[in-house]
């Protein structure tokens, strides 16, 4: 845990990128808790698909919510690395 302690008191964002179906983005809320909890200065995002994104734009946690169409490109990138 030494190595991440200085990201609480740095703004940065993590990415959780959820782009499968419903009850994975469900399960995948509590991150969002748990990261806030440890660094209450993250900003917290969640990349999801337009069918669930109700799930997580009003979620308590999470700052932003992205709908996984506009991610193509980054997505063709991830792809790659796989």
């Amino acid at each position: 845990m030494k190595r991440i302690e200085h990201l609480k008191e740095h703004r940065s964002t993590f990415l959780l990128i959820r782009t499968d179906r419903l009850g994975d983005v469900i399960l995948s809320t509590p991150v969002a808790r748990v990261l806030r909890q440890h660094f209450p200065a993250m900003r917290i995002h969640f990349l999801v698909r337009k069918y669930t994104l109700p799930v997580v734009t009003d979620h308590p946690f999470v700052n932003r919510a992205w709908i996984d169409e506009d991610f193509a490109i980054f997505r063709s990138k991830v792809d790659f690395l796989h």
